[in-house]
């Protein structure tokens, strides 16, 4: 009789290899040997340190522990990621403990296979260069680098990489960046994200950008010396660009800008930190637009408070893009109901909705939803328009814009998930499910699935 527990190792491997990284791999860990044996490779996988993790440190094992424990693991880790460690006492200064990074960094010396690494500790990305130089299939590498001169020397020896992503880089870390690009990221390099690195200029990002002919994605947020400008300017370098993240300035221009060779945009991300949204917004749309290209996600992050996206910026969006685009995303500003009214019915692909829920609307929002005949998802963010606590969705108002949208399957609000499932004969109630909906650490501007 053949059972869960006696079916082929690859088999249960496969089935594992579906299941969400978390704490039901550890649990099917527990079942039975075999199941232990199949679900061990997925489980060491990914590993990653969290806050929580280190408020537990040393009372609870680490994963880099247990690596020491049993060295034949280390061949599974393919992706580490460490956003908090775990603090020392001395000299009346807080300081990262020893003990974990030397568990930590020698546990990493075994890891050969590893394809991707995350650091975003301040002051310590420089410890674990000497961990990673060696791994030769490492593609994707993500740092808080803010290094000193000596330090940022350190990166020039790094292994070739496909992906690159630096928050808060010093300026000895922008200064070298070219000559790091030339030496060994030329070739290889498809992904590049630059955040709150305020020392990067346009020069600095020429320089590096026209070393990388087969870029895919820029993104370069938060940077005020690399504003809309400076990236449309020197994006001539990169013309197969696919995904493009850029916060926008408070000059309320296109200035001096050539003519648009951006032909492949996919995801385009705009960060807005301009008194007047609606004026610079439509003024980048405007510039892309002489070169068209069908934008599948659009995201609008805005700095300034209590924003109301105008109708008019929304019917701009909607009559270039409108036929192709599937997600859309309005982060820390509100939309009116008639602005999505006016978005699902002219955009009959939409599959994503980043949107602020008008609580006070529900039945207006719930009727402009009728009109959206592919709508899946709808994610309710925060709007940071109205003052006092959030108030969440309940099951009833679920129900009511599902039973307007027909093909609307889920609704994020908050770390709450309502679900329901449709079949030709019958539609199951609504069912709900905490769990986390974005991954810690990630950042907003990058494109996603829907």
């Amino acid at each position: 009789m053949v059972s869960a527990d006696n079916l082929n190792l690859d088999v249960l491997e496969e089935i594992f290899s579906y299941l969400p990284h978390g704490p039901t791999l550890a649990s099917i860990a527990l079942v039975s040997r075999s199941f232990l044996e199949a679900v061990v490779p997925r489980l060491y996988a990914s590993i990653s340190f969290h806050l929580r993790h280190a408020k537990c440190y040393p009372e609870a094992t680490t994963p880099f522990g247990a690596i020491l424990s049993h060295p034949d693991l280390a061949t599974y880790v393919r992706n580490v990621e460490i956003l908090e460690m775990p603090k020392s006492q001395k000299a009346n200064k807080l300081i990262h403990n020893a003990t974990f990074m030397r568990e930590c960094t020698t546990a990493l010396k075994l890891c050969h296979n590893l394809s991707s690494f995350k650091m975003t500790v301040s002051g310590a990305a420089i410890h674990f260069f000497p961990c990673i130089i060696d791994k030769l299939r490492l593609e994707k590498l993500w740092l808080h680098a803010n290094l000193t001169p000596m330090q940022s020397e350190s990166l020039l020896s790094l292994p070739s990489l496909r992906s690159l992503e630096l928050q808060a880089g010093s300026w000895s870390v922008a200064d070298i960046l070219p000559k790091w690009i030339q030496t060994s990221l030329h070739r290889s390099l498809r992904h590049l994200t630059l955040y709150m690195m305020t020392d990067l200029n346009e020069d600095v990002l020429e320089s590096a950008l026209q070393q990388l002919p087969e870029l895919r994605g820029l993104h370069v947020i938060g940077c005020p010396k690399a504003d809309h400008n400076c990236v449309l300017r020197v994006a001539r370098h990169t013309p197969l660009l696919e995904n493009l993240s850029i916060s926008t300035s408070e000059v309320n221009k296109i200035i001096g800008l050539p003519p648009s060779e951006l032909s492949c945009i996919r995801n385009l991300a705009l960060d807005s930190r301009s008194p007047d949204t609606q004026e610079i917004i439509s003024a980048v749309l405007q510039y892309l637009r002489v070169t068209y290209f069908p934008l599948i996600s659009f995201k609008l992050r805005v700095s300034q408070k209590k924003v109301v996206i105008p109708l008019d910026l929304i019917k701009n969006l909607v009559e270039v893009y409108g036929h192709s685009l599937q997600r859309l995303s309005f982060l820390d500003c509100d939309v009116q109901t008639k602005s999505i009214s006016h978005i699902c019915k002219n955009c009959p692909r939409l599959e994503r909705l980043d949107v602020a829920i008008p609580m006070k609307e529900l039945g207006s929002f719930g009727k402009a939803l009728s009109h959206a005949k592919s709508l899946r998802t709808i994610v309710d963010v925060d709007h940071h328009v109205q003052h006092g606590p959030r108030t969440n969705l309940t099951s009833d108002n679920v129900e009511f814009f599902m039973n307007y949208a027909p093909n609307l399957k889920t609704i994020v609000d908050g770390n709450r998930v309502w679900t329901r499932q449709r079949t030709q004969n019958n539609l199951f109630p609504v069912s709900l499910e905490r769990k986390q909906t974005r991954k810690l650490g990630t950042y907003w501007f990058l494109p996603q699935e829907v």
